[in-house]
Order: C-alpha cells, then structure tokens, then sequence
C-alpha cells in the first residue's frame, strides 16, 4: 500500500527513455542516466541529467531539480494534476508489485531449452536509434553479435567461450540485468554464470602484442570497438572472477582496466593493483574529465583512445 501510494504522489512511466521519446526530447544514455538539454533555462549543451529508474532530473548548470512529473508539465504545458496522470497511464509496470515481478522473472527464464545459435532467432539487429543513443556503430554490433529483443525492448549480449561456442546471454533492459538461462535450484538445473565468460573475447584482436582493455558492460565493448580499439572485453559488470582473469593471462601481454569512475570502479581498481601480478597491469586514464565510464566519454565527443595510451598505474579518481 506505501508502494501504491508512493506511485500515485510522485508517478514516473515504466520506461523513463520511452517516455523522453514520447515527449520529444533528444537524449543520451551514460550510466544510470539519460542527459538532456536542461528545459528550465538556456542550454546549448545537454547539461540536465534524469536517473533512468527513479525519473528524478537535476540540472548541473542551473542546479533545477525535481521529479519527471515536472519535466511532463514543463513539456506539455499541463496542470500537474493532467502530467501526473500523464505518467500513470505510461507506468502500469509499476503497479504489479513484487508477487508479478517474479512471476515475469520466472516467465523469461526457460532452463530446460537447449542452448544453440538458433535459440538467438527471436531477436533482430539492434535498431539505429538505440546503437546511436549508445554511441556504437553498426558494424562493431554486429562483429560482437549484439542483438536486440524488440518485444522486451532489451539489449542481448551472447555469453560465449574463447572459442565462440555459445553458452547464453544476458538481457540488459535499463537498470534490469539478467542472465539466460538463468539459475532454477528448485529444478536442479544450473543457469549459465557470467563470471565464466568474458563478452568480446572470441572476437578479440590478437595482433602482438595484445593489449587488453577490461571494461564491466559488454557495451562499452561495443563503444571501444566503435572508436577503433579491438582489444576490448568485459566482465559483465564490476567484479572479475579468477576464470575471467585466467582468460585475459591466456589471451593478453598486458591489461588496462577501464572500470566505470564511481566508487564501484576504484575498489575493483585497488583489488587489482593489490592482487593481480599475472600481467602488467595499468588503468584506463579519464584525465580531468568528470565522466562517468568509456562509453559517456565517446557519448560527449571525447577521445576515448587517450585514456587507453595514457594509462596510468592507478586508476584516476575525479569527483
């Protein structure tokens, strides 16, 4: 009931990126956010950031900030009685409460099919205005073998092992991650492990010598190759597994970590610093920038190769 009453007071749509389509609004994702002109004063460049779960904007240069609500009424021109129901009529995922989020979570998930490249049949390219919003090219989509599912409106990431063999994949919708097959103990049946698996490796350059570049979201992967760097892989998130570790000493002569900038990304950096002596090791360098990750770099029209050819030998802390 708080729940319920909490969504009528401050409602926000189902898929926050839908919504700014909706509304007309030119945006990019980095991170947890989709950055946009700043409607509350004069900006010329997209300065205005809105958490892609919670719908809550803040402007870095005006300092305005408020719930979505404000940016429908902003938009629309609407009373914020009229923008609030606005929202609820976009936020019917929301309302189903934790009992039919498991439910859905137990329908996408089917351990007794038999992985293979046709299970991968149901999906499509990734649309040009998703790879766009991301800063990725087509051809480094498809040389990763990135999908799309167009019903969930999800990212599909192929687990696959060094030699290409597929295991599974993950499904990246906004904030939801999870992975297929996934893990059924009541049925006995175990779901593919991501920390098994490093995405882009089969695809990895190995021209000596091979410098490997370790970032945590397969689409950073995608970002990297984009920009020209074909050495590129990653953990499916912040934390690296030893069989990951053992991978990269078996493929690479060297490795750069490129964690996200946030405090996730330094403790990653600082147990690698401290544990890691298989490789020569050094992490990606974001110079003065205050950017969250690679692929929010590339996004702001940055070079994200400088940080790769000056890394440095603890990784670079800016906020």
């Amino acid at each position: 009931m708080t729940e319920r009453r909490e969504f009528i007071r401050r409602p926000v749509p189902s898929d926050v990126p839908a919504a700014l389509d909706e509304l007309g609004l030119d945006y990019s994702i980095g991170g947890d956010n989709a950055k946009i002109l700043c409607l509350f004063h004069q900006d010329h460049s997209p300065s205005c950031y809105v958490h892609v779960d919670s719908g809550v904007f803040h402007c870095f240069v005006c300092d305005k900030a408020g719930q979505f609500v404000q940016l429908v009424q902003r938009v629309k021109g609407m009373s914020e009685e009229k923008a609030a129901l606005w929202c609820q009529t976009r936020a019917i995922g929301r309302l189903r409460g934790a009992a039919d989020r498991l439910e859905l979570s137990s329908h996408r998930v089917d351990t007794t099919r038999v992985i293979n490249e046709a299970s991968l049949a149901l999906f499509t390219a990734p649309p040009e205005k998703e790879l766009r919003k991301r800063g990725i090219d087509f051809d480094a989509a498809e040389s990763l073998g990135i999908l799309w599912d167009p019903k969930e409106r999800a990212w599909i990431l192929p687990m696959r092992d060094e030699d290409g063999k597929l295991a599974g994949w993950q499904v990246k919708r906004g904030h939801d991650v999870w992975n297929y097959p996934g893990d059924d103990r009541k049925r006995g049946v175990g779901g593919v492990q991501k920390a098994d698996y490093l995405f882009g490796l089969h695809a990895i350059s190995h021209d000596p010598p091979v410098r490997g570049v370790l970032v945590e979201s397969p689409l950073d992967v995608a970002v990297f190759r984009s920009a020209g760097c074909r050495s590129a892989v990653s953990s499916y998130g912040v934390r690296v597994s030893g069989v990951q570790l053992s991978l990269l000493t078996s493929h690479c002569d060297e490795l750069i970590f490129a964690g996200d900038n946030d405090e996730a990304g330094w403790e990653m950096a600082e147990l690698l610093r401290k544990e890691f002596k298989r490789l020569p090791l050094s992490f990606y360098n974001y110079g003065e920038t205050k950017c969250k990750d690679p692929g929010e770099l590339w996004l702001e029209g940055e070079d994200i190769l400088w940080g790769i050819q000056n890394a440095t030998r603890r990784m670079t802390v800016r906020f």
